[in-house]
């Protein structure tokens, strides 16, 4: 939470709201949410000045693209927050969190399908890019470091609501709730491109045309969540200096089952994403019989000649292909 913001709650959790408001002369009269005085919220104020103001904030966080002609620093952090704030004072959280739940549902929905729906892949065949990973891969990395940042400055926007609803009555937190959604909507619909690209770029460095764009895509995707290292091992753990542990055999394991189902899917055409198929069938794959087999080795520590192998550590030693 800024300097800012993190005065102006505790001044909030000092002294009275009407209080709180006497010292508040800076913002335009113009504005919804100026605080000049205590203010009464309704329905029908909340949904014709406090929501949409609020609401055209969250959109600008979750959508990189947006924030070219509208930068974030566009929104006064502190007023947000003031707003929250007697939003939730005056009992409107539940309805709050409801309308901000759904409507980042809605916003990483649509991202997903901009990412990989036939949008996408007309985009893509437009500029000569089909099949490119370098311009799947970009845009991936920037949904992934936005949301990071997104997730930064809601949850201090949020503070208040976080603290006083989201917390202390569904027992949960802002910032697991936005991941959980980030995890839902965006990584899971993409986790069979993301195999594909990754493996790729394991298999020859050279397939990237930005290796340190890749190192920092892996980073942020492990301090989402270190467990996000099945989509490829090998590369997280170079990226993020990773000592092999016994869960590493697991997440280890988790990749070859999830690239032996993506690739059964391919074989009975049975897809969630149809304009993945080109470019993935064009990638020399294994059959499901050979990668049911490729998982048996990687958890087998007596398997013959060592390929496929782990260590007593839960570390591969070896294996062609993740």
């Amino acid at each position: 939470m800024d300097a800012a913001i993190l005065s102006h709650q505790i001044a909030i959790d000092t002294v009275s709201p009407v209080a709180s408001t006497a010292s508040v002369t800076a913002f335009p009269r113009s504005d919804p949410t100026a605080l000049t005085s205590p203010v009464k919220v309704t329905e029908t104020s909340y949904a014709s000045s406090y929501w949409p103001h609020i609401s055209k904030f969250v959109r600008l966080a979750l959508q990189a693209e947006l924030q070219t002609a509208t930068p974030l620093h566009t929104f006064s952090h502190e007023e947000l927050y003031r707003s929250i704030y007697w939003v939730c004072w005056q009992g409107f959280q539940k309805q709050l969190y409801a309308d901000l739940i759904a409507l980042v549902s809605e916003t990483l929905s649509a991202i997903e399908r901009q990412l990989n729906g036939t949008e996408a892949a007309a985009a893509a065949a437009a500029t000569g890019r089909e099949g490119d990973i370098g311009m799947w891969l970009e845009r991936f990395s920037c949904v992934v470091h936005n949301h990071e940042r997104a997730m930064g400055v809601m949850t201090s926007v949020f503070a208040y609501l976080d603290r006083t609803y989201v917390q202390y009555e569904r027992h949960e937190r802002l910032h697991d709730i936005l991941l959980r959604f980030f995890s839902s909507l965006i990584l899971e619909p993409s986790e069979a491109r993301i195999l594909f690209v990754f493996r790729a770029i394991v298999e020859d460095p050279a397939a990237s045309p930005d290796p340190d764009g890749v190192t920092k895509l892996v980073q942020a995707l492990y301090r989402f969540d270190p467990e996000y290292a099945y989509l490829s091992p090998r590369l997280f753990q170079t990226a993020c200096d990773l000592v092999p542990t016994a869960g590493f055999a697991e997440l280890c394991l988790k990749h070859g089952q999830c690239e032996t189902r993506h690739q059964i899917q391919q074989l009975v055409s049975v897809t969630e994403h149809p304009h993945l198929k080109r470019p993935l069938e064009r990638e020399t794959t294994l059959h499901a019989g050979a990668a049911e087999a490729m998982v048996m080795m990687m958890v087998d520590e007596g398997g013959g000649g060592g390929r496929g192998r782990v260590d007593e550590d839960g570390c591969e030693l070896k294996r062609e292909r993740l």
